[in-house]
C-alpha cells in the first residue's frame, strides 16, 4: 500500500498576497457600485418602495422564490456584495476590507502561487 505524504505549500510571496487583495477589492466594489447604481435608478423610480421601513409584501414572496431566504429588514447584517457591511466611502476603507477579507485573500494569493508553478512547469512530452 502507497504511504501518503502530506506536502506543506510555502506561504505565498508578498507580491501575490497584494494582487489577490487588489483582485478582489476591485471585485468587490464593482458589485457593490452596481447594486449601488441599481439603487439609485429604483429610488429615481420608486422612491417609498427604496425607503419603506420593512421589504414590500407584494414583492416579498418573489424575492424569498429568488434567494431561499427572507429580505433583510434589518439593514447591513448580512453580506452587501462582498463588502460584509463595510462603508466604501470610509477613508480607511482597504485597511478595513484587508482585515476582514485577510483569509480569502490569502487563499487567492495561494491560488495564484500554484497556477504560476503550473504555468513555469516544463512541458511533458507527449506519447501520442
Amino acid at each position: 500500500m502507497a504511504k501518503l505524504e502530506l506536502v506543506r505549500t510555502p506561504e505565498p510571496p508578498e507580491r501575490l498576497i497584494k494582487e489577490a487583495l487588489e483582485e478582489l477589492l476591485i471585485e468587490s466594489l464593482g458589485q457593490f457600485a452596481i447594486s449601488l447604481e441599481t439603487a439609485r435608478q429604483l429610488f429615481r423610480k420608486w422612491p417609498d418602495l427604496v425607503t419603506a421601513g420593512t421589504f414590500p409584501s407584494m414583492l416579498r414572496k418573489a424575492y424569498i422564490g429568488e434567494f431561499g431566504c427572507e429580505p433583510d429588514d434589518a439593514g447591513w447584517q448580512r453580506c452587501i456584495y462582498g463588502i460584509r457591511g463595510l462603508d466604501p466611502a470610509a477613508a480607511d476603507f482597504a485597511a478595513s476590507f484587508c482585515e476582514e477579507f485577510r483569509a480569502e485573500i490569502r487563499e487567492r494569493a495561494h491560488r495564484l502561487t500554484l497556477e504560476k508553478r503550473r504555468d513555469d512547469a516544463p512541458a511533458q512530452p507527449r506519447i501520442c
